[in-house]
């Protein structure tokens, strides 16, 4: 892992994965720490699930000056995501929903299997808020 602009935050949300540049991350907390006035989103509903007034952890996003609460379902860890690995997300697919998502990494299990990983845009969420 030697490229930062190659690492992401790789979590989940609603049981799907998601990968956020890592270097846009301030810190994880946990779900129940107070985090004052900061806006927040709870990522699951984004991803199509029910709002929970606690998730497992929060993500402390910066972008900018914009600092934002993302709450998450389970982090994952730090990776590195190579080019080859990335898909353009299909402007098919895109809506005003999810222009969040910048596009698709392919991952692999430990047990050796492929799924997908959204990489999200930042500076998108500030917007949806």
């Amino acid at each position: 892992m030697e490229e930062s602009e190659n690492l992401y935050m790789l979590f989940s949300a609603y049981d799907i994965s998601f990968l956020i540049p890592l270097f846009c991350v301030k810190s994880v907390v946990d779900g129940m720490e107070d985090m004052g006035d900061l806006p927040v989103l709870d990522f699951a509903v984004l991803a199509g699930g029910i709002a929970a007034d606690m998730r497992k952890y929060q993500l402390v996003v910066q972008n900018g000056e914009d600092i934002l609460i993302l709450k998450v379902d389970d982090i994952v860890g730090i990776v590195e995501v190579l080019e080859k690995q990335i898909i353009e997300f299909p402007v098919e697919l895109a809506n005003d929903n999810n222009r969040y998502l910048r596009a698709i990494a392919r991952m692999w299990s430990d047990k050796g299997g492929e799924y997908p990983a959204y990489i999200i845009e930042p500076c998108v969420l500030y917007e949806m808020e």
